[in-house]
């Protein structure tokens, strides 16, 4: 473990901030990278104090992290790569605990928002019909976001649900107005950890939402691809050899039989064979014996024909 001493600055502020940042860096290698935006200090506050004890959280301008950073690439140059991807508005959480646990604490702070104008929406945004409480003298606005309404007890009602904003679009003045009227906050915001710096390997963080169940899944999944291609190909390895033995072991037992070839194993797998049809065959008689017989065709009609 190695020390840092902080350097070239006067400020007595920044001193202990790379102070801090220098000691976090040199005695930790998992750290999660996060996205800020749109996120207020109170939020921030509350996921620093969750995350007591079991991560810390360093918030700064990215040029001071990077010149921190660069102080230990004599000793650990892998942090070259952690460098490289320090842009935009974002904090590093120094982690002292699995990672994926702390990652689904920090999820669970999300603050709702409205949709103000000119940012971009992070996702899709209906508006649901029904009554909206604004009064007829505002219809025009309504028509001239072509969204149909009528008026009823004496207040304006959406007829259809309408699809106002798209992901990833930007909001208008009049998206906003609209959600704003109606007092729809449709967005949420919070901490997102968006990349994993694992011990000089970095990976999106979204692998971390990868339980083992999909795992298990996948890996089955590309087991079972394989051994039918090393089947086709008639490729001896791991996966294929117990089916090729089992086909061989088959075929050879059948020849076997099919050449009245008496030895003791061979007899043993016919004794095995037979008690399981004779096993069966009850069944089989049971079953047909239980299917209702078919009811008479001839008309029940006490003793009279048609025509007497």
């Amino acid at each position: 473990m190695s020390t840092f001493i902080a350097t070239g600055s006067k400020n007595p502020k920044k001193q202990s901030y790379f102070q801090k940042l220098g000691e976090l860096v040199n005695n930790n290698d998992d750290i999660l990278i996060a996205s800020i935006d749109n996120v207020g200090s109170r939020q921030l506050a509350e996921v620093r104090y969750a995350l007591r004890g079991i991560a810390d959280v360093v918030l700064g301008k990215n040029t001071m992290m990077k010149s921190c950073i660069k102080r230990v690439l004599t000793e650990k140059p892998e942090y070259q790569k952690l460098i490289d991807i320090l842009q935009g508005n974002i904090g590093l959480i120094f982690c002292y605990e699995d990672v994926t646990q702390i990652k689904k604490i920090i999820s669970n702070f999300r603050a709702p928002a409205p949709a103000r104008q000119g940012i971009i929406a992070p996702c899709d945004v209906y508006v649901p019909p029904g009554p909206t409480g604004m009064d007829p003298g505002q219809t025009s606005f309504f028509q001239s976001l072509s969204i149909p309404t009528k008026i009823v007890k004496g207040q304006i009602e959406i007829l259809n649900e309408i699809y106002l904003i798209k992901a990833g679009e930007k909001v208008n003045a009049s998206q906003a107005t609209l959600l704003d009227k109606l007092n729809i906050r449709p967005f949420s915001y919070g901490v997102e950890c968006t990349t994993v710096y694992d011990k000089g390997t970095i990976y999106p963080a979204s692998v971390l939402d990868i339980g083992e169940k999909e795992i298990s899944e996948s890996l089955t999944s590309v087991v079972s691809k394989l051994t039918a291609i090393s089947m086709s190909c008639s490729l001896a390895n791991e996966l294929s050899l117990p089916h090729i033995l089992s086909t061989v072991m088959r075929e050879t037992l059948a020849l076997a039989c099919a050449c009245e070839i008496e030895c003791e194993e061979l007899n043993q797998l016919k004794n095995a064979a037979a008690a399981t049809v004779v096993a069966a065959a009850p069944a089989a008689v049971e079953s047909k014996a239980a299917e209702p017989e078919p009811e008479s065709e001839s008309d029940d009609d006490m003793g009279f024909g048609l025509f007497d």
